[in-house]
């Protein structure tokens, strides 16, 4: 195999397995405001779907934010 073509393989696997492995860590904040203005908790089962969110670190700020607090089911 060409040298360049190994090389660009192998840049395209290490960023595979970065990139999987950073989508498997859990989010910094513990709140999630979606969209649509949804406040997530991690208890809520659409909480580790949801992967546009604007993070808050309460759900007092989420809520100030003009958030509405969703309840788990």
């Amino acid at each position: 195999m060409p040298r360049k073509l190994s090389h660009i393989l192998l840049t395209a696997m290490l960023l595979t397995l970065s990139s999987g492995a950073a989508m498997a860590d859990k989010p910094n904040s513990p709140i999630k405001k979606t969209l649509d203005g949804r406040c997530l908790t991690p208890d809520h089962p659409d909480y580790w779907e949801t992967n546009i969110y604007i993070a808050k670190p309460s759900v007092e700020s989420c809520i100030a934010s003009g958030g509405q607090l969703v309840a788990a089911n």
